[in-house]
């Protein structure tokens, strides 16, 4: 069984979007459709029910995805342990983040073992460290997303990244009526930019870069 079907299983579980999953890996989704019958094969259970729209995990894919968070999860933890550290608190924010985005889950234990010294413990000053460091290492590739948006989804990104509700009174003074901040949401939604994490309110999947939009624009 490989880890990085693991990991795949775990992203497209999230996101309900297999090419989704896939582009954040950088594979292709025929690719990524292979790994998960692959692994599908290997526990001799199906994972997903498929359809045309979002995949749902079946109730072999809901027993088996926290043992695969758990996997992913004491990863990180081995690398602090072997180099003499501990993840400490740290770990249940970066659990959180696992849910909906494992790549920056991943990049951000990184930055938060680089800000931990050497037989200490990460606390929250090396969180906020390694969050803010992340942050602007990815500036560029935050520039880049953005400039694929088009205004109407920047101003919605703008809402979202503040916690704004993408209809109402804010949304309003950002000039987007509601049939454009419609089209905005579905839009960001469909870039895997935006989502609704086990039905709860739309939020921006990425949290470094909705910290991002708020260190850069005021709330509006």
């Amino acid at each position: 069984m490989k880890l990085a079907d693991l990991d795949l299983f775990v992203r497209t579980a999230d996101s309900g979007n297999i090419t989704a999953a896939a582009r954040e890996l950088d594979i292709s989704p025929a690719a990524a459709s292979a790994a998960i019958k692959r692994l599908e094969q290997q526990i001799d259970n199906s994972l997903f029910i498929r359809s045309t729209r979002k995949l749902r995990l079946t109730a072999a894919g809901e027993r088996f995805l926290p043992h695969c968070r758990r996997v992913l999860a004491e990863l990180i933890e081995a690398k602090f342990d072997l180099t003499g550290r501990s993840i400490g608190g740290a770990m249940s924010p970066l659990l959180d983040l696992s849910r909906g985005h494992p790549q920056r889950a991943s990049f951000l234990a990184h930055h938060v073992w680089e800000a931990t010294p050497a037989g200490q413990s990460a606390d929250e000053d090396a969180w906020i460290t390694a969050f803010d460091v992340a942050m602007l290492r990815s500036k560029h590739e935050f520039v880049a997303v953005e400039a694929g948006l088009e205004p109407g989804q920047r101003k919605m990104a703008r809402l979202l990244a503040w916690g704004e509700p993408p209809y109402g009174a804010s949304a309003g003074r950002l000039g987007l009526p509601k049939g454009t901040a419609t089209k905005a949401t579905a839009a960001l939604e469909r870039r895997s930019l935006a989502w609704r994490p086990y039905d709860e309110e739309l939020e921006l999947v990425d949290p470094l870069f909705a910290a991002w939009i708020r260190f850069r624009d005021p709330q509006p």
